[in-house]
């Protein structure tokens, strides 16, 4: 194990429960829907990747947030600051702009976004094929949306209403979450051998890395780890170890967590059942977990 990376995700498991898990879902849901906005970014300007990582976003301590990829050329990105309840552009680390949130509408954002743009010299052209082509629909301003927004959790604001800001022990505490998620994924890279990039995928806002041991397509065999902040299956944050094809059979008992069976197979730990283990054991009893249900995964057949 990288000590760094299991330093790091010690400390910041340590730092979660300042809110129970359980009382986040509102936060989380403004925040995710947030997160779309910077998502556009990718959508919109970043060279396409037939993975489409060029959409996802990835955590930055530096930041406080969440951040798109960046154009390969000059640096330039979004960010979502979620403490803040903003968002912004930027180029390397300096911020060009930033838009509070709250009060405003999805139109209104990326508006601003379109302006923002404009100002740093990429603006741009209303009707102009974005990055992402048909995978996103394009607005009046000329951003390409993410084209699954019709498939995320209801929100007031997919129905034009405005922004509320959430309440701010929430956002620091979904902030952890976010912080944490990104430590161990990278702990997990860094102890797993094949395990690939660390993504925070916009669609479901969950922050993962994909092993891909054989194969692609339908006969892929792969084992995912991830940490997701909640959704509708388990409105609370959870980490997920997901094996591809499912195993047969009976699973063995893990040493932490259990198996989610329904519709999906595969380990869960829930961010409660996480909380209730001392801190100064959290990460490694977290991190047996992983490794128990990753070999599982990997054995599984076809």
């Amino acid at each position: 194990m990288n000590p760094v990376s299991m330093s790091t995700l010690s400390s910041r498991l340590a730092g979660l429960g300042q809110v129970p898990p359980t009382e986040l879902t509102e936060a989380r849901l403004a925040i995710h829907w947030a997160a779309q906005t910077v998502a556009a970014f990718g959508f919109s300007l970043v060279p396409a990747r037939d993975d489409f990582s060029h959409t996802t976003l990835r955590w930055s301590d530096e930041a406080q947030g969440m951040l798109s990829q960046s154009l390969p050329d000059d640096g330039l990105h979004a960010a979502l600051h979620p403490v803040d309840f903003a968002i912004s552009l930027r180029r390397g680390g300096e911020t060009l702009g930033k838009l509070a949130l709250d009060g405003r509408t999805l139109d209104e954002i990326f508006a601003w976004l379109a302006e923002a743009l404009t100002t740093a010299g990429r603006p741009l052209t209303k009707g102009a094929k974005g990055a992402e082509g048909a995978e996103g629909a394009q607005g009046a301003q000329g951003v390409t949306r993410p084209g699954h927004l019709g498939e995320m959790p209801a929100h007031p604001v997919a129905n034009a209403e405005p922004f509320a800001i959430p309440p701010q022990a929430h956002r620091e505490a979904l902030t952890r979450w976010l912080a944490a998620a990104d430590a161990l994924i990278h702990a997990v890279v860094a102890e797993i051998p094949g395990m690939g990039p660390v993504h925070c995928w916009p669609h479901h806002f969950d922050t993962a890395s994909l092993h891909v041991l054989e194969g692609e397509g339908e006969s892929m065999r792969s084992v995912g780890v991830g940490l997701s902040p909640g959704d509708g299956g388990y409105p609370e944050p959870y980490v997920y170890v997901t094996p591809w094809p499912y195993p047969a059979g009976e699973l063995p008992v893990l040493p932490w967590g259990h198996w989610h069976t329904e519709g999906w197979t595969g380990a869960v730990l829930r961010g409660s059942d996480l909380l209730r283990e001392p801190e100064s054991t959290r990460s490694t009893r977290l991190m047996e977990m992983i490794r128990v249900a990753h070999r599982v995964g990997a054995a599984a057949k076809t």
